[in-house]
């Protein structure tokens, strides 16, 4: 499971959601596009209004692990078109499209890691 320690101690509030949303400069309504959700949603969690439901916080607590990847060797837009791109690496699924699942984020972190090494196994 997702780093357990991060949702028992609750470090996914409005300060990590905001902060990863900034990092990838992006707008609400876009990061709750990457996120599956709807803007309001996002608006609602940095107003503090509600905290996210425990697959939310998986899914943010993914996208931050992917991002921190991507933004070691690409800037913030082409990271965040990279993730909502079909690619053929992934046999045509967007990478966004993975972060529901623990075992595909880490075959995407994996083909990342190789990306930013110049290799493809």
């Amino acid at each position: 499971m997702v780093k357990a320690a991060v949702i028992e101690e609750g470090k996914v509030d409005a300060a990590f959601v905001k902060s990863l949303r900034r990092k990838l400069q992006v707008d609400q309504e876009t990061f709750a596009h990457l996120l599956g959700m709807k803007g309001r949603t996002v608006s609602r969690w940095e107003n503090e209004d509600v905290s996210p439901d425990v697959l939310s916080v998986e899914r943010i607590v993914r996208l931050k692990e992917v991002a921190d990847l991507l933004l070691a060797f690409k800037q913030p837009a082409s990271a965040v078109n990279w993730l909502r791109r079909p690619q053929q690496e992934l046999e045509g699924v967007p990478p966004i499209d993975l972060l529901g699942s623990e075992y595909a984020t880490k075959v995407l972190k994996k083909l990342i890691q190789q990306a930013a090494e110049g290799t493809y196994s």
